[in-house]
C-alpha cells in the first residue's frame, strides 16, 4: 500500500461529510468532535475500510470496535503505538489485495497461479 495523499483534516464531522463522496482508504478519527460525535460520524463513514480512533476515555474501546475500526488508541498518543496503529492498516490493506488476487483468479489450479501472482517478490 502506498499512501497518495492526505485528503483532508477537520475539526469537525459536519464539515467532513462532503468528502464522504470520495474514495477513501483509511479514516483516522477521534471519538468526541464538536458537534456530531465520531461514533456517529463512522457509522455515517461505513464505506471507509479502515478506522482508527482516537480517544482519552479507554472505557469507548467496545463501542468503537462495534464500528468495525480497525484500532483504538488512547490519549496521549505515543509515537510507538501510533507507529504500530499504521502498520496494522498496512497488514489490512496486504490482505484485502492477496484477497481481491485470489478472488480474480478462477481455475483448478488456483493455489499455483495465487503464488505466482500474489506472492512472489
Amino acid at each position: 500500500m502506498i499512501i497518495d495523499e492526505i485528503v483532508a483534516f477537520f475539526d469537525s464531522a459536519e464539515k467532513a461529510i462532503p468528502y464522504l463522496e470520495f474514495p477513501i482508504d483509511l479514516l483516522i478519527c477521534e471519538t468526541k468532535f464538536n458537534g456530531m460525535g465520531g461514533l456517529e460520524f463512522r457509522k455515517q463513514a461505513h464505506k471507509i475500510p479502515v478506522c482508527i480512533f482516537v480517544s482519552s476515555r479507554p472505557e469507548l474501546a467496545a463501542e468503537v470496535f462495534e464500528t468495525d475500526a480497525l484500532d483504538f488508541i488512547t490519549k496521549p498518543l505515543k509515537t510507538e503505538r501510533l507507529h504500530h496503529s499504521i502498520q496494522k492498516v498496512f497488514n489490512f490493506f496486504e490482505m484485502k489485495e492477496k484477497g481481491d488476487c485470489f478472488n480474480a483468479l478462477p481455475g483448478e489450479n488456483c493455489i499455483k497461479k495465487i503464488r505466482q501472482s500474489c506472492f512472489s517478490d
